[in-house]
């Protein structure tokens, strides 16, 4: 899989899963779509086991009569209690073939990258946030999209049963669900949001932690003494970043459960309407049994699942935005590609003609008109204070940076003029803090 410079929408939490492993996401699909419209037939089934009980009590049935609900309501329960294992397995297999692939394609996406995307504070927080969890995010949002899709089928199958006997109690359930829709969207987007802003100190905090806690920095934790100054720096990034997410959790919880409370009284209103029509035989025992369990538990999903999914879906909307901006970052030629076996090149001179470069983004020259010539079998130091530009020269030598003025040469040949993998086998470079 490779990741393509597009707009990602909602279904591409779809279409991703599915182009990775469609065995297994089909089988995810259609068991939602049997698990939505179990409600509905819980209804059905429950009503007439208690009316054909009924019947049987009064004499009006015979007791064989009994067994085809007893053995539906059986196979209900076995289906929901076997479920939950078998899906549990099912989204494994789809977590690892996503694995496989497309977090292999954001890592791949991620090392062709220019390097100044890397360096750029904006754009190192969006790679960040886009990278972090990638296989995560793409379940989670196709999980949401499923569960809105089980939302609607179980909602419009009941809102058919209950209409069916209080025509008016299914078109007030469908209006208080609106405004909760857009309150619980909001929220989504919000919480999206506040993560976003929150990351930036947590991603500085984190970098932090490194320094306070790692083995490779205790030498110089104990000669300079720093441990009190830097834990006081991440104890701020930290708070900061805590402190945002809980005001917008907050906030979103105690909106969500206002809206929950006004729906609790709306089903208590339509179970004391259903009152009457059982009293005058409108509907049977079992159907007002099957409608007061149905209305509780589709008001339940009106105020709290309706909530969490919105929110989420919202969420992962904004997922998208960062995934499609991502996407669209420039990369650079050959970054993934293997070092050239350069066993017979022959080092002469590096040679740097009226160099001048400064950062993308930044109006300061960190090397202006620079010349100088290194010739073989000779050793060089650069020595200057920090932002001099010594490791500037060596992110220029190794291809890093071409937005440079001047020349630079190898062997008298231009460094544009070289493949990328062809410096990567020219140049070795370790650094302070290297990679082992």
């Amino acid at each position: 899989m490779v990741i393509k410079s597009k707009k990602y929408k909602l279904y591409d939490f779809l279409v991703i899963p599915i182009k990775n492993s469609p065995l297994w996401t089909i089988v995810i699909m259609v068991n939602k779509v049997l698990t939505a419209l179990l409600p509905s037939l819980q209804v059905l089934v429950i009503a007439k086991f208690v009316d054909t009980a009924v019947d049987i009590f009064n004499g009006e049935a015979q007791r064989n009569q009994i067994l085809t609900p007893l053995f539906l309501i059986m196979a209900m329960v076995a289906y929901q209690y076997l479920n939950g294992s078998l899906i549990g397995i099912i989204n494994l297999r789809l977590n690892i073939r996503l694995t496989e692939s497309f977090r292999q394609a954001i890592a791949e996406k991620r090392a062709r990258l220019e390097y100044r995307h890397i360096e750029n504070n904006d754009t190192w927080d969006l790679i960040n946030r886009t990278c972090t969890d990638p296989v995560g995010k793409i379940t989670n949002g196709m999980n949401n999209i499923l569960s809105a899709a089980d939302l609607i089928i179980r909602v419009i199958s009941v809102l058919l049963i209950v209409m069916t006997q209080v025509w008016w109690a299914g078109l007030l359930i469908i209006a208080i669900s609106v405004p909760l829709f857009f309150i619980a969207a909001k929220a989504g987007k919000s919480n999206y949001e506040a993560s976003k802003e929150a990351n930036k100190y947590e991603r500085r905090a984190g970098y932090l932690g490194n320094i306070l806690t790692d083995r490779e920095c205790v030498e110089e934790r104990a000669l300079f003494s720093y441990t009190d100054h830097v834990n006081k720096i991440w104890y701020e990034k930290y708070e900061t970043a805590r402190k945002i997410n809980i005001k917008t959790l907050l906030k979103n919880y105690i909106r969500m459960k206002g809206s929950s409370i006004i729906t609790v009284f709306i089903s208590i209103a339509i179970i004391g309407v259903l009152i009457p029509a059982l009293a005058t035989g409108g509907i049977t025992i079992g159907m007002f049994m099957g409608l007061v369990n149905a209305t509780l538990n589709l008001v339940q999903m009106m105020s709290w699942q309706l909530a969490n999914v919105t929110s989420e879906l919202a969420n992962g909307i904004e997922y998208l935005k960062d995934l499609s901006q991502f996407a669209a970052l420039s990369e650079q030629a050959g970054a993934t590609d293997l070092p050239a076996d350069m066993s017979g090149f022959d080092f002469k001179s590096i040679e740097f003609k009226d160099v001048s470069f400064k950062y993308p983004g930044t109006d300061r020259y960190i090397l202006k008109n620079c010349n100088f010539k290194l010739n073989s079998k000779l050793h060089y130091a650069f020595v200057g204070v920090n932002g001099a530009g010594k490791t500037t020269i060596t992110k220029l030598l190794t291809g890093m940076y071409d937005n440079y003025e001047g020349d630079i040469l190898i062997n008298g040949k231009n460094l544009r003029d070289y493949k990328l993998s062809e410096l990567k086998g020219i140049f070795s470079v370790v650094y302070q803090d290297f990679a082992r």
